[in-house]
């Protein structure tokens, strides 16, 4: 990597398993440098210009990065429920002069990562200090699993957390921010089953290599200062009270529970109040976190609650909504049956589009939301 020492630290896990509140303890300590807000890169940002070639070109590159470039001179970034003044905290110019010396020609996705990198850390990190860490929170999907020799030299925190935890607590979100109905929310919903295969994925072939940590979010919750010494330990850091307070942009962080009482800018042994799955979903989310094969007793127990919960937990809903409920039930089994055959890990971003379109739709819809304005 040509970054003077820096080492790459991919703050990565499933959407919902507390990657936010990791990139925010982190964000404290000298010793990284954490953009700021989560960025999907690879898969969102640099193979989709790149249209999956190794290489891309500067002008192009710059031409899609300028209006993130742009957010920094806002007065404010908002994530969910907390909104902090950025105001003289970044400096503009200097990032955009940085990131243009060292953003030339024909570049791999590392090589303009980290001209975006260099220019944060000209306009951001106080002179005099020298992080030894850039640290991108890039989510599973943002990541692209296919870069082995990137995986060798980089370092991994990856947050763990239940998967019907998290499919509920992200399907809550869809209800609660987005103001979803019945029916909206489980088109939303089938496009989360690909996440849960590609984090199975991910844990299944990593677990044990030594540049990967896997944490559940609970032992953070639950024992915050053993679970940051370790991750301390992991990344050769002093370990420090800094590692315990929430940050984003060096200023302290309230957090991003959607029940906003509960965002009071600390570690918080809590969850918010979701929305109770049906079996129907209960069931395919625990095949494709387990691995578990599909074999005529699931879906003779899939088809009984298709049947029996569509009228119970959307009895209001039309007729005309019942049957569309119905085929995107079905569609979500189909779904589960294509992603068990597919090696989503192994998938470019170009195989991904023609193969599950609705997620890259899904990026595009969540890119607005996930990015602080």
């Amino acid at each position: 990597m040509q970054s003077d020492q820096r080492q790459w630290l991919f703050i990565a896990g499933p959407a919902r398993s507390g990657t936010t509140l990791l990139a925010s303890l982190l964000d404290g300590h000298p010793d990284a440098l954490v953009w700021p807000f989560e960025w999907r890169y690879f898969a969102e940002f640099f193979n989709r210009i790149a249209n999956d070639n190794q290489t891309a070109g500067s002008r192009p590159l710059l031409k899609e990065f300028t209006p993130i470039l742009d957010r920094f001179v806002h007065d404010s970034f908002t994530t969910y429920y907390s909104s902090i003044s950025t105001q003289g905290l970044v400096d503009h110019d200097a990032f955009s002069r940085a990131l243009h010396e060292n953003a030339t020609g024909m570049l791999t996705g590392e090589g303009f990562l980290n001209a975006v990198f260099r220019g944060y850390e000209a306009g951001f990190t106080p002179e005099g200090q020298s992080p030894r860490y850039y640290a991108l929170k890039c989510m599973t999907k943002g990541f692209d699993w296919r870069d082995k020799d990137l995986i060798e030299r980089s370092k991994f925190i990856y947050l763990l957390r239940p998967a019907q935890t998290r499919y509920s607590s992200q399907r809550n979100k869809f209800i609660k921010k987005f103001h979803c109905g019945a029916v909206e929310t489980q088109e939303r919903c089938r496009r989360l089953f690909w996440e849960i295969k590609l984090a199975r994925e991910v844990f299944e072939k990593y677990n044990g290599h030594p540049n990967f940590l896997f944490i559940e979010l609970a032992d953070i919750k639950a024992m915050p200062k053993e679970a940051m010494k370790k991750i301390a330990d992991f990344l050769d850091m002093e370990f420090s009270d800094q590692l315990l307070a929430p940050t984003f942009l060096g200023k302290p962080f309230e957090g991003h529970f959607h029940d906003p009482k509960l965002n009071k800018g600390a570690i918080l042994n809590t969850e918010s109040k979701h929305t109770p799955l049906t079996s129907y979903e209960d069931l395919l989310v625990q095949r494709l976190a387990s691995g578990e094969k599909n074999g005529p007793a699931l879906l003779a127990a899939a088809a009984r609650s298709l049947l029996m919960e569509i009228r119970k937990v959307y009895g209001p809903a039309s007729l005309a909504d019942h049957f569309r409920l119905a085929k995107i039930f079905l569609e979500y089994y189909r779904d589960a049956l294509q992603y068990e055959k597919a090696v989503l890990s192994n998938m470019s971003f170009c195989e991904n589009r023609v193969k599950f379109p609705h997620i890259v739709q899904f990026a595009s819809d969540f890119n607005a939301s996930d990015v602080p304005a």
